[in-house]
This record gives C-alpha cells, sequence and structure tokens, in this order.
C-alpha cells in the first residue's frame, strides 16, 4: 500500500461532495477529494483560487498564460456576452443592478 501527500486540512470523498460542494465551496482554505481513498484533486473557493494564481504568477511570470483565457477564448466570452445583452429587453435590462 503506497501513500500520498495530503495538501489539506480536510478531506471529502467523490460521493459526499456532490451533496456537500456549497458548504465546501464557503471554506476559506482547500479540500482534498478522495476517490478510493486516494487524492483525485482539490477544490478551493475563487478567493483562494486567485490566491494561489497570484502567487505561482508572481513565483514564476511564464505561468500567467496557464490561468488566462487567451485572445480567442476572450473574444468568444465577449461576441455570447453581446449576443445574450442584444437580446435582453427593458424589463430584463431593469433587473440588474450596478454593483
Amino acid at each position: 500500500m503506497s501513500t500520498h501527500q495530503i495538501y489539506a486540512e480536510e478531506t471529502i470523498s467523490v460521493t459526499s461532495l456532490r451533496s456537500q460542494i456549497t458548504r465546501i465551496l464557503e471554506k476559506k482554505r482547500p479540500v482534498a477529494i478522495l476517490s478510493h481513498n486516494e487524492t483525485a484533486g482539490y477544490i478551493v473557493n475563487a478567493e483562494v483560487f486567485a490566491r494561489l494564481v497570484e502567487a505561482a504568477e508572481r513565483a514564476d511570470p511564464s505561468l500567467r498564460a496557464e490561468f488566462r483565457p487567451s485572445a480567442d477564448r476572450l473574444r468568444q466570452i465577449s461576441e455570447s456576452s453581446a449576443e445574450v445583452l442584444l437580446g435582453l429587453n427593458e424589463e430584463r435590462l431593469a433587473e440588474f443592478e450596478e454593483q
């Protein structure tokens, strides 16, 4: 039987994760996801992920491209967003509030 390092204080099985995803995403620390008692991955909320990305990019600026959408992907996002916005009527637009 081999052992693997787990880089989180909390673990959760893939099965349990399905029903507890909201609770897990509220955590301020990574949670290890286990599949058959082996680490399958980690889940972190958006705030933690952003901090990890920023730290990785500071350590190695060449990693920036790994975490950012390409120009083509940004173009696709903006085109699909424009289609959605152009399809909205005044009533739907009134539902949005500026943050």
